[in-house]
């Protein structure tokens, strides 16, 4: 894949580990019950979204760290349409987290900065591999919200 001569973040960490969705910044969303519930992170709200009840909900949204969040996320039942709405979850999550001034202001200092979540871990659907494979689509989901925050 070819950035040579482009503006790249590679990786959301050190000055830029405010794009990853590990990082604490408090929101609240609404969830399939109709009530608002609070989370320190995208990830907590994201893994509980795939929750087929309440028990799991408050299971995974509970959770005292995002990667707990994410191993508990892996334990429960997803609900059944999970793929077909995952990506519009993602997206209205991070509209959530990029509605705080700051966050906002941060996410638009990027700029426009091609923003790929790198990672060694084996991501190729929400990043990419040593830069090389991947679908990354958090960069292109966080390019999405940056583009319209500005219009």
């Amino acid at each position: 894949m070819g950035f040579k001569g482009l503006n790249i973040i590679s990786a959301f960490r050190g000055d830029y580990r405010f794009l990853s969705n590990f990082y604490i910044s408090s929101f609240s969303f609404h969830w399939v019950d109709g009530n608002s519930y609070s989370v320190d992170t995208v990830e907590h709200a994201y893994q509980a979204c795939k929750a087929t009840n309440d028990s799991d909900f408050y299971y995974v949204q509970s959770s005292p760290t995002a990667a707990i969040s994410k191993t508990r996320g892996q334990e429960i039942k997803c609900r059944y349409d999970w793929d077909d709405v995952k990506f519009k979850v993602m997206y209205q999550l991070l509209k959530k987290k990029f509605d705080n001034p700051y966050m906002k202001n941060k996410l638009i200092e990027t700029g426009d900065a091609i923003l790929i979540e790198g990672n060694d871990w084996g991501d190729e659907e929400w990043g990419m591999i040593q830069g090389s494979w991947g679908n990354n689509k958090l960069g292109k989901l966080l390019m999405q919200v940056r583009k319209e925050l500005l219009l």
